[in-house]
């Protein structure tokens, strides 16, 4: 199989596409049943708050400086909130380990 070099396939290609008519013509009120489909496949209007605040969040977290401070953010949260919880964690034990302690000195203590 020979191959057309890439330049010589381009020239028959506009040649063809420059001989090429349309013999047909359209039917009846082709023009008006485009726009009818066209305006009964586009969304109504709503005034739902949650696409909105995803459509601003999608375009905010696409610039960089938005998307490092948004992570910052939640990391610092993440952070702070496990710290609180650790440190409630660790006095809810250093409570019991003092209540055992003192139990295991005087055993009729409360």
């Amino acid at each position: 199989m020979s191959e057309i070099p890439k330049n010589q396939s381009n020239d028959l290609l506009k040649a063809e596409l420059r001989e090429w008519r349309v013999e047909e013509t359209l039917p009846p009120r082709f023009h008006e049943q485009v726009w009818n489909r066209i305006e009964r496949n586009q969304p109504e209007a709503s005034v739902a708050l949650w696409p909105l605040i995803l459509d601003w969040f999608k375009c905010s977290v696409a610039r960089p400086a938005f998307a490092v401070a948004y992570a910052s953010v939640l990391l610092m949260s993440g952070l702070g909130a496990g710290f609180l919880h650790a440190q409630h964690e660790n006095a809810k034990l250093d409570s019991m380990i003092e209540a055992r302690y003192i139990q295991s000195i005087d055993p009729y203590q409360k």
